[in-house]
């Protein structure tokens, strides 16, 4: 909850699904299209990890298709720089409540330092943000609808355009134009190819201010659905889209991300990738392939081996039957998927991958670099691990039973 006293702001986490209705605005609410996948059947049958992100997912899923129709709402932007100094940006919306829509007061206090609200103020129970330097920048009258643009390939996908279903099912937003932030290739060329061309959009993403604030007449603001099945609805619509040639890739590939070094780098890149090679698997670097290319590339594989990383999105343009490999920092798997921000947040994405996902645990190569990793959380995925041959064999292993088990079914 905000109450505003002139710049500051005093916030509680508020639930997202509960921030439209404080505010007074309309709702709009049906549930999931019975065709796409629903909660996981038996939860008890799962490791507890997964135990614990089905239940999430269940409670999400049960909430279904949610739209708060905002009115007089700001939207705040921050520019700002992720690893490695990787440029970076987000929005932040207030109601005319002024009420943030924060999840979690983690990510309140993420931003503040990344320079984000100015100077935050911690009480037990509450957190103060500075909204003093966010300067009214425009305001907009025609109705819209938020979608977002982050410059990451799998938050585009997981964060953003998993929300395009809501303009499907709810007719009164299907013409409505699209707020988004910086457009870039892969924003146009996944947007273009589901028709939605450049007079729906409404970039904001100033170039000679890091900080500022957008003022909405009629905003409508979605809640994320659930993963699982907005990930097969957004499979489906860019399918039936481009209409890829599934049967032309390779069966076994191995998506390098070699390229990107020195982040989310495989210390023993060459190790595993001769390993890899020599068990039949194509090395794939996806960088530079359009959209349809990836969708071809990935539409035949039957086992994906990849490191970590904004990639993961690819998953969700493979073979729906294909197993998954993945080659994670063993640290994640040492903390609380119930206390540890990071550890959670990052499990979030893999969950509709769970049936068919093994993960294999890569070490530190230097003592310096778990140090680094404790103080740095997210940023630790940068650091480079190295994986064990012998542990991917096993991992090969099990992946090529549970290929043979879907089969059969």
């Amino acid at each position: 909850m905000i109450r505003q006293r002139k710049n500051i702001a005093v916030f509680q986490a508020v639930l997202p699904e509960d921030w439209g209705r404080k505010a007074g605005y309309g709702i709009l609410e049906k549930p999931v299209p019975p065709d796409l996948p629903g909660p996981v059947a038996d939860e008890t049958s799962l490791l507890d990890a997964w135990r614990l992100l089905a239940r999430e997912e269940r409670e999400v899923y049960e909430l279904g298709l949610h739209v708060t129709l905002a009115t007089e709402a700001r939207l705040l932007f921050h520019r700002w720089r992720a690893t490695g100094g990787v440029p970076d940006s987000s929005f932040t919306i207030l109601s005319r409540a002024d009420e943030m829509r924060v999840g979690s007061i983690y990510w309140l206090r993420e931003m503040a330092e990344r320079g984000g609200f100015g100077r935050l103020f911690d009480n037990p129970d509450r957190i103060e943000a500075d909204l003093g330097h966010y300067p009214l920048r425009q305001r907009i009258e025609e109705p819209c609808f938020f979608l977002g643009s982050p410059p990451n390939w799998g938050h585009w996908l997981a964060d953003s355009a998993v929300n395009l279903i809501h303009l499907a099912q709810f007719p009164a937003l299907a013409s409505r134009r699209l707020v988004l932030g910086e457009v870039m290739p892969f924003h146009k060329e996944l947007l273009e190819a589901l028709e939605i061309g450049p007079e729906r959009w409404l970039s904001l993403a100033p170039e000679d201010i890091d900080f500022c604030a957008f003022a909405f007449d009629d905003l409508a603001v979605p809640l994320r659905p659930a993963l699982t099945p907005s990930f097969e609805y957004l499979r489906r619509r860019l399918f039936d889209a481009l209409k890829p040639d599934i049967c032309s890739g390779p069966e076994r590939i191995y998506l390098t991300r070699a390229g990107l070094a020195p982040r989310h780098r495989v210390h023993n890149e060459e190790e595993v990738s001769a390993l890899l090679q020599s068990r039949g698997f194509a090395v794939v670097d996806l960088k530079g392939l359009s959209l349809h290319q990836t969708m071809e590339m990935l539409g035949n594989a039957r086992i994906i081996v990849s490191p970590p990383g904004a990639g993961m999105g690819n998953y969700l343009l493979a073979n729906p039957r294909a197993v998954i490999v993945n080659l994670f920092p063993r640290y994640f798997f040492h903390r609380n998927l119930e206390t540890d921000h990071y550890t959670h947040w990052t499990m979030t994405y893999h969950f509709p991958f769970h049936d068919r996902m093994f993960f294999v645990m890569g070490d530190y190569d230097r003592v310096e670099q778990k140090d680094y990793v404790e103080r740095h959380g997210l940023e630790g995925l940068d650091v480079p691990f190295h994986f064990s041959p012998r542990a991917i064999d096993l991992a090969l292993l099990q992946a090529e039973k549970r290929w043979m088990q879907e089969g059969l079914r």
